[in-house]
């Protein structure tokens, strides 16, 4: 054994979760590689990667999953096209990111001289030819040949950076896909510009909230004008109470039992009482609003690892735990909320066609200072935001 293969096998072996987040902060263009199945169907999927591997002869290459909805039907054919998508046109990638959507059935494509779709609107295109496939741990890596290239459009190529879906303008992030959350998405998607021009009235940072089951997701963030978005997409945590009390203001008492079953512990009486409390009051005022407390960094490091992953029984337990021990400063009564009172974070509901909204708009102490003499203009410009996004 050379001293080489000594040295690494001393080298401990990274976690897959922590390598997915920190390959989050190298920025990568958002391709959409389309052919046609064995039955003349067309078919297209979201390449996580596409690279330049020679420019003589030119050959690219592109990494797809095998598990993949579609991935069989997508290699039926060794033709594809690559189609590089921009920032007007994030439709295609966000309907091939969602579940047993493979097909062009909503998009709008004219065929290439080899027969794979052209997506109208991308930026670029690229016709090729698989001529080798490769296994890489998790991924296949195609080798093509490139017979075609042309380009449709100006605009900015669509990327992804720090789980979000974006332009070179990095102040907002919007998270691509997630089970279940395809609409609430699709509807920040819709507002990105209301939610900007919010941050830029408000000089902080917006982001949105949805949930879907029992648990709550950041699905988007736009930051102020001249300042980049901090806050990370996709980072997810347990519908517990006190979290999220605008999305049972509506609720029957069924959907509010099933809230506090989410609790690590039954709760009293006298606890169920003071939940219920909060959830009336911020259904009253409209808005939600958590001030600061002294054990909300240890919650928020827990959902930071919750987000990453794996999640342990322990690490569930200590979360929903620490987040229902915050209960005491999320929707307090009026006589608690003084000017100069420490504020964690302000929420209001983007109105949607039933009980409970799809998306939460809200500001955070993570990205400014806040106090509750700031709630007045911060919750105006929330609320007409939350208003506009409705409408679109």
């Amino acid at each position: 054994m050379t001293s080489v293969d000594k040295a690494e096998d001393r080298i401990p072996e990274v976690d897959g979760h922590r390598f997915e987040e920190v390959m989050a902060h190298y920025p990568t263009g958002v391709a959409v590689v389309t052919s046609r199945d064995a039955l003349d169907r067309p078919i297209g999927v979201v390449s996580p990667v596409l690279a330049v591997l020679s420019t003589d002869p030119p050959l690219i290459g592109i990494q797809l999953d095998p598990t993949a909805a579609g991935y069989l039907r997508l290699t039926d054919n060794d033709r594809f096209c690559v189609n590089i998508i921009g920032t007007g046109h994030d439709e295609a990638s966000r309907v091939f990111r969602t579940e047993n959507s493979d097909n062009l059935a909503d998009i709008d494509w004219v065929p290439s001289v080899s027969g794979s779709p052209i997506i109208s609107g991308s930026s670029g295109w690229i016709d090729c030819r698989a001529i080798q496939v490769h296994d890489t741990g998790n991924r296949k890596l195609l080798v093509c040949r490139v017979l075609e290239v042309e380009t449709n459009a100006t605009g900015l190529p669509l990327l992804f950076f720090r789980g979000g879906r974006g332009g070179f303008d990095p102040r907002v992030s919007i998270l691509p896909s997630s089970p279940g959350l395809s609409e609430h998405i699709a509807l920040a998607g819709r507002g990105a510009k209301i939610m900007e021009a919010a941050a830029d009235e408000a000089g902080i940072e917006v982001i949105a909230m949805a949930r879907t089951g029992s648990s709550m997701s950041i699905i988007a963030s736009a930051a102020p004008r001249g300042a980049v978005a901090t806050t990370v997409v996709g980072r997810r945590f347990p519908f517990v109470p006190p979290y999220g009390t605008l999305f049972l203001a509506g609720a029957d008492d069924r959907n509010r039992e099933a809230w506090f079953d989410e609790l690590a512990e039954p709760p009293s009486n006298i606890e169920r009482e003071e939940m219920l409390a909060r959830v009336a009051r911020a259904s009253a005022r409209g808005w939600s609003i958590a001030l600061s407390g002294p054990t909300h960094s240890a919650v928020d490091r827990l959902i930071e690892a919750y987000t990453r992953g794996p999640v342990t029984p322990t690490l569930d337990r200590q979360l929903r735990s620490g987040i229902a021990s915050l209960g005491y400063f999320y929707d307090p009564p009026d006589e608690d909320l003084i000017d100069s009172a420490s504020v964690r974070m302000i929420c209001v509901p983007v109105p949607g066609v039933g009980s409970e909204p799809l998306v939460q708009l809200a500001v955070h102490s993570l990205a400014q200072d806040i106090t509750v003499s700031d709630l007045p203009a911060l919750k105006a410009i929330l609320t007409r935001a939350a208003a506009q996004m409705n409408t679109t």
